[in-house]
């Protein structure tokens, strides 16, 4: 299966690497997981949110994923959320990794656009401080 195109609210899986992995020394992920595009340029590159079941830290900014959101996704029911203040920037399809349960399959799908627009807003309202990764 060929590799979907780039969009705004594509949910991939992705090798996310967190910034505070990075201040560590680190330049590979951890471990992949459920990530946004919230911006895909005509150059190949993208720029990542996480989606993370560990709630964030008071000094964090994240919105919950809705339940309903997860649900057409196929993303588990355990509470989830996105992380508004950090972005990986990367070349398209460097570090995607097949969906679990669907070997061929490297996207969950799209976020309806309401609820992309509050991803890309939160995103927008944090660039000052926001915890950039480029990889």
């Amino acid at each position: 299966m060929p590799l979907p195109k780039p969009v705004a609210g594509l949910v991939v899986r992705y090798d996310y690497l967190w910034h505070r992995e990075q201040e560590g020394g680190r330049v590979e992920a951890s471990k992949s997981r459920p990530a946004c595009i919230v911006l895909a340029d005509e150059a190949g590159q993208v720029i990542y949110v996480a989606i993370t079941h560990r709630p964030p830290a008071p000094d964090r900014a994240a919105l919950e994923l809705p339940a309903d959101e997860k649900r057409r996704l196929g993303l588990d029911d355990q509470r989830s959320w996105v992380m508004l203040d950090e972005i990986n920037i990367d070349q398209w399809a460097q570090g995607l990794e097949p969906v679990p349960g669907r070997p061929n399959e490297f996207a969950y799908g799209r976020i309806s656009y309401p609820f992309l627009r509050r991803i890309i807003d939160g995103v927008d309202g944090h660039r000052t401080k926001l915890r950039r990764v480029r990889r």
